[in-house]
């Protein structure tokens, strides 16, 4: 009999540990890092937020290339973006992704658009973002305190967040926003791979972006496992926490340790949709 999901995964942690010892660092260090919303004004929220639509179906390094680059322009940026047209206002004007569809307006925005090549849908999804953080910063001193209370589900939040930050923001990158947060997991293929291949997800195909169903299932699953390798509560830090690992199992080629005639059938261990608490909020 192959060993459960849960021996499984305890092990490839540990071998992650043991050869891989800066990976195990960095998503420590990620965990440690996560802003907490009871806690985070605009400025803690809009340093996790910004750049989220640069990862969206980018390579990781082209994305840090261009947040690299968009760094010196962006502090406090979340208060002007989409504020005036004689400041900053990219618009809409025709359907699709390419330049021709948006219209630029303002000083700041030609500049900046100038001095990079950053394509504008993105940075269009970046001021949508803004534009929706300084409507709740009008009203709240924390204007994300909401965000996972008791009875909103991750289903919810996730459309919510879509309708207030506009176009382009898919359910991918608005998880990739609450993974900063420590309230979910990013499905990227990497860590849907590993839950793949641990058994718990088979229905999931990592080769294709999830839909929201299966996104907010994936995030369920994860939170399940978190409990079962004896976890008391999810909490923000071992969510993010795990996030990583799940994500650097994969990246880092240690899957082969899982047995590959794993007696578990797909979407065993999760026939019901049970919607996991995240403590210390």
């Amino acid at each position: 009999m192959s060993k459960s999901p849960k021996l499984q995964f305890i092990e490839l942690q540990e071998k992650l540990i043991r050869e891989r010892p800066e990976a195990h660092e960095e998503a420590t260090q990620l965990a440690n890092r996560v802003v907490l919303c009871k806690n985070a004004n605009a400025d803690h929220i809009w340093k996790v937020l910004w750049n989220k639509p640069l990862y969206a179906n980018a390579r990781v390094s082209v994305a840090r290339n261009w947040a690299d680059r968009l760094e010196c322009d962006i502090l406090g940026a979340w208060k002007t973006w989409g504020s005036h047209p004689d400041v900053f206002l990219i618009s809409q004007i025709a359907p699709g992704i390419n330049r021709t569809s948006f219209k630029v307006e303002g000083d700041l925005a030609r500049d900046i658009i100038n001095r990079n090549s950053i394509a504008l849908h993105r940075l269009y999804r970046i001021q949508g973002a803004a534009i929706a953080l300084r409507k709740r910063a009008e009203i709240f001193a924390k204007p994300f305190a909401d965000l996972n209370r008791s009875g909103q589900g991750l289903t919810d939040q996730i459309q919510m967040l879509q309708n207030e930050f506009g176009p382009g923001w898919g359910p991918v990158t608005i998880l990739h926003f609450l993974t900063d947060l420590g309230l979910a997991v990013k499905p990227d293929l990497h860590l849907v791979k590993t839950m793949s291949t641990l058994g718990l997800c088979k229905e999931i195909s990592p080769n294709k972006v999830p839909s929201l169903k299966e996104a907010v299932r994936l995030n369920h699953l994860v939170m399940k496992l978190i409990l079962d390798i004896g976890n008391k509560s999810v909490t923000p830090h071992n969510l993010r926490y795990t996030d990583k690992i799940l994500m650097e199992i994969s990246r880092l080629g240690l899957l082969n340790l899982c047995s590959q005639n794993s007696q578990i059938r797909p979407g065993s261990e999760a026939k019901n949709e049970t919607t996991y608490s995240i403590q210390g909020m």
